[in-house]
């Protein structure tokens, strides 16, 4: 089924999007941090058109994307009657840090612009940039919690950056896809990797876990933390527009 996303300067129009993702998005956090959800929620997908008011244009222009999926909340309560509160309770997280062998990342320089981007005539150039794709990572000068944020989107699991570094970094990750999962890796249960568990690539290349470790010195730890999660209370299957 076909899934897109488009902005245009009045809103936001969602095409076949899995209403998880949308709870995910709307919520900002990873998907182990949102608890109690419906099962009809993971296989669900929708068609949204959301549009501002005219005198609200201009400040949504200036909305980051975050900003903007964060305004599917209200969307999300009025027309699936969600309700939900937050608890803390102690959650398994993956903690980044680095591996015993050795920092393998190169430091950015400073100075460096970036005149060739990705090498590709439609990529971005600039630092700060990453560039992901299903079975490679590239990075001009990202600063380390950006790295841990995009790994979290990879395992689908909440990663913590406990590397104390504090430069920015460019790097050129590879690893071997899980095909019948996609760019996400995916456990058993069907919501991410089993906590401490590597899954296993499925070919000759390195899973993500060890090319961490072998190209860029870091490695992904297992550890219980107490977390805040959203608890789910009540969501309903909505009514024909």
């Amino acid at each position: 089924m076909q899934t897109r996303i488009s902005v245009t300067p009045g809103g936001i129009s969602l095409l076949g999007f899995p209403l998880k993702v949308i709870l995910r998005d709307a919520f900002g956090v990873w998907n182990d941090r949102i608890i109690e959800v419906p099962g009809w929620v993971s296989s669900s997908r929708f068609d949204i058109e959301a549009k501002v008011a005219t005198e609200d244009v201009p400040r949504f222009k200036r909305l980051k994307p975050t900003e903007i999926m964060a305004m599917f909340l209200p969307v999300l309560q009025d027309r699936f009657g969600l309700s939900f509160h937050h608890e803390t309770r102690e959650l398994t997280v993956y903690r980044l840090v680095i591996s015993k062998g050795g920092l393998k990342m190169k430091e950015a320089d400073p100075n460096n612009t970036y005149p060739n981007g990705f090498g590709t005539p439609d990529a971005s150039s600039g630092a700060g940039i990453m560039r992901m794709m299903p079975d490679e990572f590239v990075g001009q000068a990202v600063p380390i919690a950006g790295l841990a944020q995009s790994l979290s989107l990879i395992i689908d699991r909440t990663v913590v950056d406990k590397t104390g570094l504090t430069g920015r970094y460019d790097f050129d990750l590879k690893w071997e896809p899980d095909e019948a999962a996609g760019l996400f890796l995916r456990g058993p249960d069907g919501e991410g990797p089993p906590p401490g568990a590597e899954p296993a690539s499925q070919g000759t290349g390195p899973s993500i876990f060890t090319a961490l470790q072998e190209q860029l010195g870091l490695k992904l730890t297992v550890k219980k933390e107490p977390v805040d999660l959203i608890v789910i209370d009540h969501m309903e299957q909505p009514t024909a527009n």
